[in-house]
């Protein structure tokens, strides 16, 4: 799984460009499969309110992510013809 997580990141990071709709949804679920992987590796247990405020910050950050590169693929992709 950890590997999987982090092929979906280092794949999006790199074929960004060239498929960037695609990568703007991948990366963004590589950061909570990666983190669980981890944790689950590593068999890392936190207190109830540590994993809870982990998993607010990783919620957050992986909405903010997949908005923010969402509207970059937007722009990166051209919309139709311009006359």
């Amino acid at each position: 799984m950890l590997s999987l997580g982090l092929g979906m990141l280092s794949g999006s990071i790199q074929h960004f460009l060239d498929f960037p709709h695609y990568a703007a949804v991948l990366l963004p679920l590589g950061v909570p499969v990666t983190l669980v992987a981890y944790m689950a590796r590593e068999r890392l247990s936190l207190p109830r309110p540590q994993l809870l405020r982990l998993g607010g910050v990783a919620i957050a950050f992986t909405l903010a992510l997949a908005l923010g590169l969402d509207v970059l693929a937007d722009e990166l992709v051209p919309h139709g013809h311009d006359h």
